[in-house]
């Protein structure tokens, strides 16, 4: 008889807005423990609340990209901005870090050369709320 001892996680992560990645491992009393990895679809949508349009707009420019963008906000206060760039597969591909910026109008130049075609999201971090924006990059 089988006897399962209980299972761990390490790691959680969203995968296409809609799912859930888990790794960890998997006990058994008669051997070593497995590696295990399961996704979960969990029905949920796990959309991003924006506040006002009118506090913080972002846009990248242009888009479709070919090489280079402008990743374009305004700020209608003060405050930290940080901006991870996703693949499809939710892996960070770029990170600008975190710095603060005055009110008023920014643009940062971004270098996606070296990037597959593919869909890209970026994530704009501004005190405790969180952008989105999608760009292609075409070949």
């Amino acid at each position: 008889l089988e006897t399962w001892l209980p299972d761990e996680s390490f790691n959680v992560i969203f995968c296409n807005m809609d799912r859930l990645l888990v790794s960890g491992y998997a006990k058994h009393d008669w051997g070593n423990p497995d590696f295990a990895m399961a996704c979960y679809h969990t029905g949920l949508s796990v959309d991003i609340e924006e506040r006002d349009h009118s506090e913080i707009k972002l846009s990248i420019q242009p888009n479709p990209i070919n090489e280079y963008a402008n990743i374009c906000f305004q700020l209608d206060h003060p405050d930290r901005v940080e901006i991870e760039i996703f693949n499809a597969s939710g892996l960070v591909v770029y990170t600008y870090t975190g710095k603060n910026y005055s009110e008023g109008k920014h643009q940062l130049c971004w270098n996606g050369g070296g990037l597959k075609a593919g869909v890209y999201i970026v994530k704009m971090a501004v005190g405790d709320m969180v952008y989105t924006s999608k760009v292609v990059k075409a070949d």
